[in-house]
Order: structure tokens, then C-alpha cells, then sequence
């Protein structure tokens, strides 16, 4: 009955200890068209600052897809030429907004789109690297598009 009592009171210590969580920060994205033209800005949205890894395209991938997905009317610019050399990763700090920008191309119409962002981060607070870098899939709010 002692060991059962001394198994119970370790459950409740384990149970009762505080949970470890990694940090997390939050980013945000709206989008908007003019003319042709699709940008798509992504705000960090805290609380921590990030590293943003270069990659191709830059800033990022952004794109947009015709709702309801899957269809064929949808595009990126991940085929949007860069610079051949690897950038250091860049400090995207609390509050700042990037921006991708791609071609608009859809046949005349009304049309329900969403866009979206794919930047390639890893956490910074006080500037310092931590974890893994993530590619996280970032999307705005549906709007509507008419073609004329």
C-alpha cells in the first residue's frame, strides 16, 4: 500500500508540473490587386521577431487560388527568377510588413480567390536564432475578382 501511495503522489506531482511550450509568433496577410498586378504582404504579428531564410523567389512564395479549390485556375511565383547567391537570413522584426507580388491572369468572370504566403522563418527573440526553420502556409481573406 506504500508504493501505491508513493506511485499516486508522483502521478500528481508529474500531472500538476508546468507544461514546456515552445515559442510561437504570429503572422498575418491581406492582398491586394491593381490592374494585373497580385501583392500579397505578410505582417509578423509577434510577440517575437523572426529570421527569414533567402530563398527563391524572394521574400517569399505567395500566390493565390479560385475557390472552390481544386480547379485549374490558381498560380504562384515560385517560378520567378532570382539572385543565384544565398543571402544571409534577414531580422523581420515585431510589426514589419513584406511583400511578393505575381501576375494576375484569369479569364473574364466573377471569381472567389484567396491568396496566400509560404515565407521560410525561424524564432528570433532579441535577435537570436531558435529551432528549425518552418515554412508556414500563411492565407488572406476570400475576396472577389471580376474580369471584364
Amino acid at each position: 500500500m506504500r508504493q501505491l501511495a508513493g506511485v499516486l503522489v508522483l502521478g500528481l506531482l508529474t500531472a500538476c508540473a508546468p507544461a514546456t511550450t515552445t515559442p510561437k509568433s504570429s503572422l498575418a496577410a491581406q492582398a491586394t490587386l491593381q490592374g494585373s498586378q497580385l501583392t500579397v504582404t505578410v505582417v509578423n504579428t509577434g510577440p517575437y521577431d523572426l529570421l527569414l531564410e533567402d530563398g527563391c523567389p524572394r521574400p517569399f512564395t505567395a500566390g493565390f487560388n479560385v475557390l472552390p479549390v481544386p480547379n485549374d485556375l490558381s498560380a504562384s511565383n515560385a517560378d520567378q527568377p532570382c539572385v543565384a547567391s544565398i543571402l544571409p537570413p534577414r531580422l523581420w522584426r515585431v510589426g514589419e510588413r513584406l511583400s511578393a507580388s505575381l501576375t494576375v491572369a484569369l479569364p473574364v468572370g466573377t471569381r472567389t480567390v484567396q491568396a496566400w504566403a509560404r515565407p521560410r522563418v525561424r524564432l528570433a527573440p532579441g535577435g537570436q536564432p531558435q529551432g528549425d526553420v518552418k515554412v508556414l502556409d500563411v492565407v488572406t481573406p476570400t475576396f472577389t475578382i471580376t474580369v471584364r
